[in-house]
């Protein structure tokens, strides 16, 4: 039995690493059956890679025992369900299993013919296989084969599995079930044992009568941050450390890379103890933090926890945020910090370059913006100093060249880490460049922190959800209650199940009325980028005319297909059919891969030039905005006509003004310009502002009205709330009253 498991180890390993499983867009499940050279007794090992959780059984002579069924994660995906028998030696493979009881009522699946696995073997091998979502890889099948300690982890109860803890089906808690085996010894005569002891059936698995009973022992789940027999032997303990420890690490003066997107890929723990460090011990001290996008999406917390004087010297981030009231937006406006704002794209292209060692970013999105060091240089405020970048000429061309970073620290955050350290995201619905941010300070000789949900073993994890390897790694924290978004579990925006969409019902407003004349400006079959505000009420407005299927929406943070949310968890997509790094997504963007794109509106002026980044109160800072923008073939700006109170309302058939709005949007100068008018209109690139009452185009001779909206005077509700003048062209057209 031992030179066979022997033999079988090898000619697995062959069939795995060199032929590979099948690849097709379902759930693999493969089953094999070893019977030993007597053929008295055989083994039967079915493995479900998709939801990571094996099982092992044997039997006597004559008997049939069913292996574990197992469906999908959670109760609302599609399972594809497999039952197969071990076939005692003798017994036709058409042959029903002796016992009543191992029968369940289940609908037949198709399957694959038997076929033998590996030509011109002993025909006591053979091996059948289904199609499968993730394939099988060498070092999963290997702990099984070896006969030694096989933990797997998973989140809630597999069906027809019942632990003794208290686990419902579909709880994501992060638990898991550990299979153990003793190594394969056993009697012909009395069956086959472990260590000596025949356990009793796990519950819920039926044993056929008159079988030995299966060397499986599903030992009790382990506990997040509890170490395991292989992790107690692996590097990775440590590594560990706590929030406290990990602050240490941070040296005063130190420039820092973080990661995340609000509430997304958050690592609020970490930030969270050095703030805890500063306010007791006044360290680290002058810091220069890097966040490509607003990290945070509360009061206290993200970016918020490093807005203290002293703590933070300088900030450059892709956005800040919104809210007058946050703690890093007052810093900023108050000059109490050096803040810089460049795109999203930038500064992760940025930091890719540098953690490749090159001399810096060469590129040419944000010329002739507020980017521009002739223009502003990046300052998002009175107290930045000088330009982050320089023009340079290359083959006649202007770039923008900002010299490599020197990173000392980066801080990511997964929701995984395995013995040795290397970062999944698993659960997650955008990775947000952390691998570009740990390279960046290692290049540098700097440390990289990772905030972790979860420890789990190797191999349990999908290698291509792994995405920072564990070289980079230096130390973990790791926080079981880490919220995977704010707005709490969501698998289905992480690609983990697929669901019923349902967005939730958009009120009629005048926000509306502007994203479904939006939508009519989209095609089947484009690539579509929505922005933040009216642009993302877009797909809730269309979902009854299937519009997230006729084309696809990119959401520059990763997701491109599916449903994107609104702006409570702006950034994920339900659905999605493809889940990019946002590095990978700006290169796209900025290669001129977008067909449309929609963004928000806050100020334009008579030359098309627009302001989404600063004003009086707040400082956003512009996002995507400058790399979305770059190249992109149409671009769509969504906003109402004027802030600051506007009331309208559509009654019978006409758009009535009932209150106009304080602030005028179309002004004689924007107070920044986050997209160039004259650079949009020499790239040959279609721009329309859609507003509630009008729509213009930008043309060569600057803003040019298109439309009206139904009951509007041009000479009454429009030219007076503009700081310039418009051509009224005869025969105005008048916007379809469908969309209000």
């Amino acid at each position: 039995m031992a030179k066979t498991l022997r033999l079988r180890r090898v000619l697995a390993r062959r069939y795995v690493v060199r032929r590979g499983m099948p690849r097709v867009p379902a759930m693999v499940l493969t089953s094999m059956t070893v019977r030993s050279p007597s053929k008295r007794n055989s083994m039967s090992i079915a493995f479900s890679t998709d939801l990571m959780v094996a099982a092992m059984f044997f039997s006597l002579p004559r008997s049939g025992i069913p292996l574990s069924e197992y469906g999908a994660r959670y109760a609302n995906a599609s399972p594809v369900v497999k039952r197969e028998y071990a076939r005692p030696a003798g017994r036709p493979e058409s042959a029903a299993p002796p016992d009543p009881a191992c029968h369940a009522v289940r609908p037949p699946v198709q399957r694959r013919p038997s076929r033998p696995l590996w030509t011109g073997c002993a025909p006591t091998w053979r091996a059948r296989s289904w199609p499968l979502t993730r394939g099988m890889t060498a070092n999963r099948l290997r702990p099984l084969l070896r006969g030694t300690l096989v933990s797997v982890r998973g989140r809630g109860t597999p069906p027809g599995i019942r632990t003794a803890s208290p686990l419902s089906a579909g709880a994501r808690t992060g638990a898991s079930w550990e299979i153990r085996t003793d190594g394969f010894r056993g009697n012909p005569g009395r069956g086959i044992g472990c260590g000596g002891v025949k356990p009793a059936p796990p519950a819920g698995i039926p044993a056929p009568a008159g079988s030995a009973r299966p060397i499986v022992e599903l030992a009790p789940p382990a506990r997040i941050g509890e170490t395991t027999e292989r992790q107690a032997s692996g590097e990775m303990t440590s590594r560990i450390v706590t929030a406290d420890e990990a602050a240490r690490l941070i040296p005063d003066g130190a420039t820092v890379a973080i990661c995340g997107c609000l509430s997304m890929l958050e690592p609020d723990t970490v930030l969270g103890g050095i703030e805890g460090r500063f306010l007791r011990e006044g360290r680290p001290r002058d810091l220069t933090v890097i966040h490509p996008v607003m990290v945070g999406s509360r009061k206290g917390a993200g970016i918020n926890r490093l807005a203290h004087d002293g703590l933070m010297r300088r900030v450059i981030g892709g956005s800040f945020s919104i809210f007058a009231d946050y703690e890093i937006t007052a810093m900023i406006t108050q000059d109490r910090v050096e803040a810089y704002n460049l795109p999203i794209g930038t500064i992760l292209h940025w930091l890719r370059e540098s953690g490749a060692g090159r001399p810096g970013l060469f590129t040419d999105v944000g010329l002739h913006t507020y980017v521009d060091p002739r223009v502003e240089g990046g300052r998002a405020n009175g107290a930045a100093r000088g330009a982050l970048s320089e023009v340079v000429r290359v083959r006649d061309r202007d770039y923008l060249f900002y010299p490599s970073l020197h990173v000392d620290a980066a801080i990511v955050r997964g929701t995984s880490i395995d013995p040795l350290g290397n970062i999944s995201i698993e659960h997650e619905p955008a990775s947000l460049g952390i691998y570009a941010l740990a390279v960046a300070a290692k290049h540098s000789g700097g440390a990289v922190i990772a905030q972790v949900k979860r420890r789990v073993e190797s191999g349990s994890v999908h290698p291509r959800l792994t995405v920072v390897p564990g070289r980079l790694v230096d130390a973990v924290v790791v926080d079981p209650a880490q919220p995977q978004v704010a707005a709490g579990e969501r698998p289905e925006i992480a690609g983990e199940v697929r669901t019923l969409l349902a967005p939730e019902p958009v009120p009629p407003t005048l926000a509306a009325a502007i994203a479904r004349r939006a939508a009519r400006e989209l095609r089947d079959g484009q690539l579509v980028n929505l922005g933040y505000g009216v642009p993302a009420l877009i797909p809730a407005l269309g979902f009854a005319q299937r519009l997230h299927e006729r084309v696809a929406f990119s959401i520059e943070h990763g997701s491109v297909g599916g449903l994107p949310d609104g702006m409570a968890t702006f950034g994920a997509s339900a659905n999605p059919d493809l889940l990019m790094d946002s590095t990978l997504v700006f290169d796209m963007y900025d290669g001129g891969l977008l067909d449309v794109t929609a963004l928000g509106l806050a100020q334009a002026d008579r030359h098309g030039n627009v302001n989404v980044s600063r004003f009086a109160h707040m400082a956003p800072g512009s996002g995507g905005f400058c790399n979305i923008c770059h190249r992109t073939k149409k671009i769509l700006l969504c906003g109402t006509f004027t802030a600051g109170g506007l009331e309208a309302e559509f009654v019978g058939g006409r758009l009535v003004i009932r209150r106009e709005g304080k602030v005028k949007k179309f002004v004689s100068r924007v107070k920044q310009i986050t997209l160039s008018g004259k650079a949009a209109q020499a790239k040959g690139q279609e721009v329309l502002f859609l507003t509630e009452r009008a729509v213009f185009r930008l043309t060569p001779e600057g803003l040019a009205l298109i439309e009206a909206a139904p009951g509007i005077d041009p000479a009454t509700h429009i030219l007076p709330q503009m700081e310039f003048s418009v051509r009224v062209p005869p025969g105005l057209p008048v916007m379809d009253p469908a969309i209000f």
